[in-house]
């Protein structure tokens, strides 16, 4: 499988990578104000993203690293920066502990990675999930079962990931079922931690965990922004990257 992408702007190369259940188009504006400050912005779509198909079958971590590394090999890219939003940040940490020589300097946006304190609730919801798909397959329900999907997720979830994740279920439980906390202290890249106070996806205690983990980080929090901050204020948060990578 190869990785679709975009590319926008001159200059140092700049691998830019969104979350889940995102795209490049979602994150586009990043991409602009990136590249509009002197980068070449290459915004990757992950598999069932954009115009990358879904994969035939269940990927963990791992994969979406091979991935990524196939993709800059094919681009050619020499000392690229890597930024990533939510799950692009998990997949440039596990890159980073599985391939450290690519690694230069990396943004982390609100990544994930972290084991977060509501996994019993997580799973709780994956039994609720399931209840739920059985209930929606009644003959009267199963009309307006997507609608009703949608609810559930938006309104008692509460976490679109789930909804947004149907065709890569078991690729989602993979990847939720890994956390990199016992690795992350290895990596040892000059990385910049950005993060919104209000985040509730992936609270800002992760954020200043992986900047204990990482000898080499530093964090920049925005007061009043949650986890869409990149995608809400891109203006800023690009003006923040672009400052740690070229007075770094």
């Amino acid at each position: 499988m190869k990785l679709t992408y975009s590319i926008k702007g001159r200059g140092r190369d700049l691998v830019l990578l969104h979350g889940w259940g995102g795209s490049s188009k979602t994150i586009e504006p990043l991409a602009t104000s990136l590249s509009n400050q002197g980068f070449r912005v290459i915004s990757i779509d992950w598999p069932g993203s954009g115009e990358t198909p879904i994969p035939k079958n269940s990927m963990y971590l791992k994969d979406y690293a091979n991935l990524l590394i196939e993709t800059i090999v094919e681009l050619k890219l020499v000392d690229p920066v890597f930024v990533g939003h939510s799950f692009g940040g998990k997949v440039i940490l596990k890159t980073a502990l599985m391939y450290p020589g690519v690694f230069k300097k990396m943004v982390l946006i609100a990544a994930s990675g972290i084991k977060p304190n509501n996994s019993l609730k997580k799973a709780i919801f994956k039994k609720i999930s399931s209840g739920a798909k059985k209930i929606t397959a009644l003959p009267v329900l199963n009309k307006v079962e997507d609608k009703l999907r949608y609810s559930y997720y938006k309104y008692i979830v509460r976490e679109m990931d789930y909804y947004r994740s149907e065709k890569l279920r078991e690729t989602f439980k993979n990847i939720l079922d890994e956390s990199l906390d016992d690795e992350i202290n290895k990596i040892k890249v000059p990385t910049l931690i950005i993060w919104g106070d209000l985040d509730r996806m992936t609270p800002l205690w992760m954020g200043e965990k992986i900047k204990k983990l990482i000898n080499k980080a530093e964090i920049k929090v925005f007061k009043g922004f949650g986890h869409g901050l990149p995608l809400v204020n891109p203006e800023p948060v690009s003006k923040v990257i672009s400052d740690f990578i070229k007075n770094q």
